[in-house]
């Protein structure tokens, strides 16, 4: 059996000016399917469109966007009844680009995203004894130094590990016709979203944890990646850790659920 893993992000790669501040998180979703379920998660998707008003989903002119869509009273149950007719896995990295634009070890934040989100589903697909394949939104002229560093990630390994259960290069499409990229598209939104609220409450003096009481991220927070009932590094990766401890403890308060299989701890 194969699963799909469904790859969009929020936010930009500037690391200067107004990319930088505007957008000073950068997440990147991936949301797996079993490729026996592909036809259950397109029809289940016109559905999600069209409860949210995109009555042509899948056409050439229309798209779910995250951002778009996101203060639509009816996203939050309609976002519930499409996971759970999916099930799927969902696994996101964030990039703190204001701390990334302050190390000299990696040049480029979206490169970085991506390495760890492989790592991710590669070790999710390793203990079920699985295989991944990567779906993409098309990059336009990024897409050959995707596929050669994809590449060295299948020959060489990452950083931290070997890659072996994450095969074949990325299929680059159009996210325009591909249901399962638009839902990853929302999920990065919401996540992305979730993040910089509690960021802000924080700054504030508020209790940030409402940020991930939000009806919205309460519909996905379900499908993110547990180990042994953790999502933290497993399928909500928050770089760098170090600036980010306080959020970690609120992580575990919040999302924990039911222990998942055992698995190696990831020591990064």
């Amino acid at each position: 059996m194969a699963f799909l893993f469904y790859v969009d992000e929020s936010g930009n790669s500037d690391l200067k000016g107004k990319g930088l501040n505007d957008q000073p998180f950068l997440v990147m979703a991936a949301v797996g399917i079993q490729d026996r379920r592909w036809h259950e998660m397109e029809q289940s998707f016109l559905e999600f469109a069209r409860r949210l008003g995109v009555a042509t989903a899948g056409g050439a002119g229309s798209e779910v966007k995250g951002r778009e869509v996101y203060r639509n009273p009816t996203l939050p149950a309609a976002l519930t009844d499409l996971l759970r007719s999916v099930d799927p896995v969902i696994i996101a990295c964030v990039i703190d680009k204001p701390a990334f634009a302050h190390q000299h070890a990696f040049p480029d934040p979206y490169v970085k995203a991506h390495e760890f989100l492989v790592e991710r589903i590669d070790r999710w697909a390793e203990e079920r004894n699985e295989i991944a394949m990567i779906v993409m939104d098309s990059r336009g002229g990024d897409e050959d130094r995707m596929r050669r560093l994809h590449r060295h990630f299948l020959t060489h390994g990452t950083s931290y590990q070997q890659i072996r259960f994450c095969i074949e290069q990325p299929f680059f499409v159009d996210s325009r016709l591909t249901t399962g990229v638009q839902i990853a598209d929302v999920a990065a939104y919401i996540i992305g979203r979730a993040i910089r609220e509690a960021v802000q409450m924080h700054r504030d003096g508020q209790d940030p944890r409402s940020a991930f009481l939000d009806a919205r991220f309460a519909s996905l927070a379900p499908y993110l990646r547990k180990v042994q009932g953790e999502v933290d590094r497993y399928g909500l990766k928050i770089w760098p850790e170090d600036r980010w401890q306080w959020i970690r403890p609120m992580i575990r308060d919040v999302l924990s659920g039911p222990a998942g299989m055992p698995e190696e701890e990831i020591p990064f």
